[in-house]
């Protein structure tokens, strides 16, 4: 399926992709998947934090936050698709 985002860590360990199948897909930096979650519309956007160990990933209808240390996603609706998305310097705000 086409891939609409791409998101390097910040120590370049591992990567995330997101795109039109609604799935996020956590990379290592030698390309195996070691995690997969979905969205229920397709995957406009994933960004790391530049400081925080933390994913934001955003589809047509939600947005939601991965954490390696949390034993899941939190999802948040949303009332329009999100575009596009972008941390501030020190990963305070999205």
């Amino acid at each position: 399926d086409t891939v609409y985002s791409v998101s390097f860590s910040p120590d370049g360990k591992q990567f995330a992709s997101g795109g039109a199948d609604n799935c996020v897909i956590i990379w290592t930096d030698q390309g195996k998947g070691v995690l997969k979650y979905t969205h229920n519309e397709s995957v406009q956007v994933v960004k790391f934090n530049p400081v925080l160990d933390l994913l934001v990933s955003c589809s047509n209808v939600d947005f939601g936050f991965w954490s390696p240390k949390e034993n899941g996603v939190e999802k948040y609706g949303v009332s329009s698709k999100i575009l596009c998305a972008s941390w501030t310097s020190d990963g305070q705000t999205l």
